[in-house]
Parts: structure tokens; sequence; C-alpha cells
């Protein structure tokens, strides 16, 4: 027999561990909190051990499946149509870049595209949601942000932003340290999967990579942040135009 010591009851409470079919996902639990080496030892031939819990931040992507809510894909081509002025019946479409992409659609929906196409069936969505982001310094610069304004940025108390702390470099499929990341919850696009997998699995440039993935607990709150503040409602200030 052993114990393995659990999640706290505010952090469990506080979380969504439910799999596709509504049922409560014990295997969402054990991703998210795994056994470390007992750190308590009771006398010998009790067969009781008690193990600390490992919260798991990031995971390497796992290349070979399904895309996850939360996964960070750096190089991703955002594709943008504009009308062509020479010509008021055509479009142009040019490819972006994006450093990083987060995934911000459901993992039943991820993994139910997965399996449509690769057995040739339709899919439910008709693309992925993702955040845009980039390294938190350049960001910065960007935003051109006094200090007290980044504070609450980096605190994660600025509601249109998301700061993802630097993951090491066991964590990445490339093997590279990357510094914290800021996602901008006003910049997001959709692409439809197959493009994505298409991109990832290229061998020329421009190509995207699948780096890695946040935890379940991490990937909540960045999700709750952000739907929260898609659905904000704005309303007119005293001094906005008719």
């Amino acid at each position: 027999m052993s114990i393995t010591a659990a999640l706290s009851f505010n952090e469990l409470s506080g979380s969504r561990f439910y799999t596709d079919d509504g049922m409560f996902g014990l295997e969402r639990i054990w991703n998210a909190v795994r056994p470390a080496e007992p750190v308590a030892s009771f006398p010998s031939g009790s067969g009781i051990a008690v193990a600390a819990p490992v919260l798991v931040r990031y995971s390497v992507a796992l290349v070979d499946k399904e895309l996850r809510q939360g996964e960070i894909i750096a190089g991703l081509v955002n594709y943008v149509v504009k009308a062509d002025p020479a010509n008021a019946g055509k479009v142009i479409t040019s490819g972006v870049q994006i450093p990083y992409s987060i995934a911000a659609t459901p993992d039943c929906d991820l993994l139910h595209s997965f399996h449509a196409i690769r057995d040739g069936r339709p899919e439910r969505i008709n693309g992925v949601l993702f955040f845009e982001a980039e390294e938190a310094g350049s960001a910065k610069k960007k935003l051109n942000f006094g200090r007290k304004e980044w504070d609450l940025v980096r605190s994660n108390r600025w509601e249109g932003f998301h700061l993802l702390s630097g993951f090491q470099a066991e964590c990445d499929t490339l093997g590279e340290q990357i510094p914290d990341i800021l996602i901008d919850f006003k910049r997001y696009f959709m692409l439809p999967t197959e493009e994505i997998y298409r991109q990832c699995k290229s061998t020329v440039e421009p190509k995207a990579t699948r780096r890695c993935y946040l935890g379940d607990l991490w990937r909540e709150q960045m999700q709750q942040r952000a739907m929260s503040f898609m659905q904000r409602v704005g309303t007119p200030g005293p001094n906005d135009e008719n």
C-alpha cells in the first residue's frame, strides 16, 4: 500500500478535471500531480510511503500526437488577406510568422480533429484558435509602459496580457531555454487544423515547431483569464465620438 499526496482542496475545487464524456478525469489529476520520491517513511514492514506532489508547469510537446490546449508553437505562419487596391475583385494574401502561438481550442476538439484527419472524416471545428505571444523583453519595449504598468503586466494583474514564465531546456523539443513570454489577448487568429500540422512537419522555411504545452493548472489559469477578457462588453466613454 502507498499513499500519494494530492492537491489541496482549494487547488482541486478551483480546477476542472473532466474528460470528454463529463466523467471526473482522474488521469488529468495524475498528470498534474506526479508522485516524487517518498519524502517520509514509516517503520520497516509497514508498507506505507508518503510522496510529495510535483506540479508540472510545462511538458515537452508530443509532436506525433494531437495538438494540446495550451501548447506553444514557435514560428507559425498566419495568413493575412487584404483587398487589392489595384483590382476591386481580387485580394492579396501574405504570411506573417508569429514568434510564439498559444493554442486555446479545447483538448476534446483537438483530439477529435486529429483522429478525423487521420481517418479522412470531417472535423467538428473549422480551425484552431491561437493567441499571439512574444518574448517579454521585446514586448515591454513595444508597449513602452512605465514601471507601475509593467509591474501589473508581469504579475498578471493587467487583464489584457498574460505572462508565462520561461521554461527550461528539458521541457522543450529543441532543448533550448526560453525566456518569459507575454501573451496579448487582443492578438488572436485561427488556422485550419491540417495547415497547422503541415507547417509543423515542414522541413523547409518557413516552418513551425511544437515546443511544449502548459500543465493543467497553468493552462486553466491562462484560459480563464483569456475568456474573461474576451467576454468583456465595451461601453462608450464620455469623450467617445458618436
